[in-house]
């Protein structure tokens, strides 16, 4: 018997090493790729390198991201010259640290070790996770710091909170907010849970009420907590309060159609959930198999004895709050921290059921069917492919125009184009260039086409990589170059 519980364990240990090698590989080796920079990255890549370090908080734009994220962004950037993997090595980093993080997270919510190998298996190949190890924005780093503050707080909770232990939280909380946006739902889900446990435990042992003077005494450490919450909440305040009303002013109000979607209400529940499945489990065709094993696994969280688990259903009300109160969006890539809590759901039925069952059999035919795509090698051999996540090229793009380009000649740029345009610009050291942006949204199909007509002299080069969502730019100029195919 010994011998086959050392066997098991050494089985064990070597499936997670080999899952950590796989997932390390599937992250390094899109990373190595070097996908060039394109819309959404531009802004961040244009405003670390135009600012130091004293102001790059300062002019943040619509890129609004946490502020430990710019400095180091700004740090690993600045050491590589600001090329594509510079500016990429902390989200890089932050993908490949988030893999042993997250498997430390597993041991503490699932108690067996097929539950912790099945969802570090998804954990590892999830498509999302490993795109977002080669993107530059905050969500890795999402990923990462939430699943550190879950862990950390559940250490907490059964600590007593005195005066050391609550510095301790104060300092972690304001640091790990300057790191991650989402982090705050957790802090604000492990101060519902430790009040919930300080009512649940009552009087007597955190307050008493003195019959001679009828005064209420509150137990040293209940004291401790009230101040933490205060100091914690004037932090908070201070933090979030410009960040909230730039972010509303500036994203909510402009982009409020891109954002509807995230924001949760009575109605729209089931449309939430499917939109977040259907993204986090892609290329998987179908949510419900994922869906169905997720709410199995989070009813079981209700009846788990786990701090763990009642401190991740905590801070999933509070992340329903947000999301209702408009103040932060369930919308895919800005929800990606939570697919360690789902997968670790999913993952959680197989904790309940004994091996040989036939209700275990059931849920790995339900787990099978949820990802299919994960079974076939070509799933990960494209991962290998230099262009996978290449849909904007506007580093060849210009490369090739400057090789062709003569100094009379200039470049007409539409304005979605221009932010690649001014980065690569800068990197392939194109500076003598005259160029002209265009603004399809201040003129119409006719003026589109008789401003395009003025240029069509053989002395002009039309650089257009990328284009608004919502807009017909791209159709016009096809149509334009299918009349003009002498050109």
């Amino acid at each position: 018997m010994l011998y086959i519980k050392n066997k098991s364990a050494i089985i064990y240990i070597l499936l997670i090493i080999i899952i950590f090698i796989f997932a390390i590989i599937l992250r390094s080796v899109v990373y190595l790729n070097m996908k060039p920079l394109w819309h959404d990255e531009v802004p961040i890549a244009l405003t670390v390198i135009d600012n130091g370090f004293d102001s790059i908080l300062k002019n943040t734009n619509l890129q609004k991201a946490p502020p430990l994220f710019w400095m180091l962004t700004k740090f690993f950037g600045s050491l590589g010259d600001y090329n594509e993997l510079s500016l990429r090595f902390f989200p890089f980093l932050c993908s490949i640290i988030s893999v042993f993080v997250f498997y430390f997270f597993t041991t503490e919510v699932l108690d067996k070790k097929l539950s912790i190998v099945i969802s570090n298996i998804l954990f590892a190949v999830n498509y999302r996770l490993i795109y977002y190890a080669q993107e530059l924005k905050q969500y890795s780093s999402d990923v990462l710091f939430v699943c550190t503050a879950l862990i950390f707080f559940n250490r907490m909770v059964n600590k007593p909170f005195n005066k050391k232990n609550s510095i301790i939280c104060l300092l972690f909380s304001s640091i790990i907010i300057m790191f991650s946006l989402p982090s705050f739902f957790v802090i604000v889900g492990f101060i519902l849970y430790k009040m919930f446990i300080f009512i649940k435990k009552g009087k007597n042992d955190f307050w008493s009420c003195s019959e001679s003077d009828n005064k209420i005494k509150i137990n040293i450490q209940l004291k401790y907590f009230l101040l933490f919450n205060i100091i914690f909440a004037g932090i908070s305040l201070l933090y979030f309060n410009e960040f909230f009303a730039d972010l509303y002013n500036m994203e909510i109000m402009y982009l409020s159609e891109y954002w509807e979607s995230g924001f949760l209400d009575f109605f729209n529940f089931f449309l939430i959930l499917k939109s977040l499945f259907t993204y986090f489990f892609y290329p998987n065709a179908t949510f419900v198999f994922e869906l169905i094993l997720f709410s199995i696994g989070f009813i079981y969280f209700f009846f788990d004895k786990k701090h763990i688990t009642k401190l991740m259903l905590f801070s999933f009300l509070v992340i329903a709050v947000a999301s209702n109160l408009k103040w932060y969006p369930l919308y895919e890539r800005v929800a990606l921290y939570l697919i360690p809590a789902i997968v670790t759901a999913i993952a959680k039925p197989f904790d309940i059921l004994k091996h040989g069952s036939l209700k275990i059999s059931i849920l790995f035919f339900l787990f099978i069917l949820s990802i299919p795509m994960y079974l076939f090698p070509q799933y990960y051999i494209k991962f290998s492919h230099k262009n996978i996540f290449t849909a904007f090229d506007g580093r060849t793009t210009l490369d090739f125009i400057k090789s062709k380009h003569n100094p009379n000649q200039k470049i007409l740029i539409n304005i979605a184009s221009f932010g690649i345009f001014e980065y690569y610009k800068r990197q392939l050291n194109f500076d003598s260039v005259t160029y002209e942006i265009f603004d399809y949204r201040k003129i119409n199909k006719d003026e589109f086409f008789k401003y395009l007509d003025t240029n069509k002299n053989g002395q002009t080069w039309i650089y257009y990589v990328f284009s608004g969502k919502e807009n017909e730019e791209r159709i016009w100029l096809d149509e334009w170059r299918n009349e003009n195919k002498d050109l």
